[in-house]
């Protein structure tokens, strides 16, 4: 089983790609933060999430490390030749450094004993449009700043992220599966 994580910050198109790689028959593990952040939305409403959360960095960072996990894990059980991590459990770590926020150490240790194949580091779109309907706060210049910590906690971690560039869908597929192939997973492997 082939794990790739696709991460970056706001608006670098993670889920887009995500999904365009879910049809091509790749089990998909959704972001676990907007997954936390409609629950609370639906719990606190609109505005208060957010209050909230500014509020709980440490418990909403928990929330989404205990979801993501949890939604890792049930992935591994999956008969695809391929899963696709919608952000995976070091991100917790690099919105930490973002806040100046040390980590938990359970998080820490969560994200040392995640095991992935792959890790892809979407850049941020040039036309970044902020979604605070969803309960996302991060403006262009956050989700850059998200992006370099991103990279940097991965390395940090032992991987190679390689940082994916703004382009087409179509061109970010082939893009990755090329660099896939450089790593050694071919597509008829990835099938297999």
């Amino acid at each position: 089983m082939l794990r790739i994580v696709l991460t970056g910050g706001a608006c670098a198109g993670k889920t887009t790609l995500a999904h365009a790689l879910a049809r091509r028959g790749a089990r998909m593990v959704p972001e676990a933060a907007m997954q936390v952040i409609a629950m609370l939305r639906d719990e606190l409403g609109l505005e208060q999430q957010a209050r909230w959360r500014a509020a709980h960095v440490i418990e909403f960072q928990r929330r989404i490390a205990r979801l993501q996990q949890e939604s890792e894990s049930h992935a591994l059980l999956s008969s695809a030749p391929r899963v696709v991590y919608d952000r995976a459990l070091p991100d917790g770590i690099a919105y930490f450094r973002h806040a100046r926020v040390e980590p938990p150490e359970e998080l820490l240790e969560l994200a040392r004993q995640a095991a992935y194949d792959a890790v892809f580091v979407l850049d941020t779109l040039r036309d970044f449009r902020a979604r605070s309907d969803s309960g996302r706060l991060d403006d262009r210049g956050v989700s850059l700043a998200l992006r370099d910590a991103l990279l940097e906690v991965y390395r940090d971690l032992g991987y190679v992220p390689k940082l994916v560039p703004e382009m087409t869908i179509g061109e970010r597929l082939l893009w990755i599966e090329r660099e896939l192939e450089r790593m050694g997973w071919s597509q008829h492997r990835a099938s297999s």
